[in-house]
């Protein structure tokens, strides 16, 4: 197996990993006014319909999104850090990947803060991976080795994202045409 795929496949898994730590912690109080519910009621009170859940989902998304300017000027940033991952990035460029590299982070936090619905669940571990790579991918953009496995991991890493996003798109589709749900309108 190359270094470039071992490194895909250990983000991936990093990815998917971190998904599954989102555990929480719940106290008990007693409240001898509040009426006896069961744990089940008092969680499904709890949670947000599937309406709710999406208004956030889309949020999230549009926060992260990026501009027609931002997608033009990113895209010759990782060519060049593709092709030439010593050249000097001007202030405009390093400026550009770290206001992306914030609204990614922010992302996944967001996505991590996000109540966990069974319909909604793989979506937003998609969206939470796709974040957490697009993430990883700037930040190897800048990096100053000049190894062709970087070269690879880079495109390898690039060829994830497009697949997650089709992948995470149609699902997207498929849930909000079965729950009647209106399509996400971006920024």
């Amino acid at each position: 197996m190359k270094m470039g795929q071992v490194r895909t496949q250990i983000l991936l898994f990093y990815c998917m990993f971190s998904c599954l730590q989102m555990a929480t912690t719940v106290v008990a109080t007693a409240d001898p006014i509040a009426p006896l519910t069961s744990p089940a009621e008092k969680d499904q009170a709890s949670q947000p319909s599937l309406r709710e859940w999406f208004e956030q989902y889309d949020q999230i998304r549009r926060d992260a999104e990026m501009t027609w300017g931002e997608k033009f000027q990113s895209r010759g940033v990782l060519e060049r850090g593709v092709d030439s991952p010593n050249r000097f990035f001007g202030k405009n460029n390093r400026a550009l990947v770290d206001r992306l590299l914030s609204k990614y982070r922010t992302a996944v936090s967001a996505m991590n803060k996000l109540p966990i619905l069974p319909e909604t669940k793989e979506l937003q571990e998609g969206y939470t991976q796709y974040f957490t790579v697009m993430q990883q991918l700037f930040l190897d953009s800048l990096a100053k080795e000049t190894d062709s496995e970087r070269k690879e991991c880079l495109l390898s890493a690039k060829i994830t994202i497009e697949e997650l996003d089709r992948k995470n798109k149609k699902l997207d589709e498929d849930l909000r045409k079965k729950n009647g749900i209106p399509r996400h309108r971006h920024s």
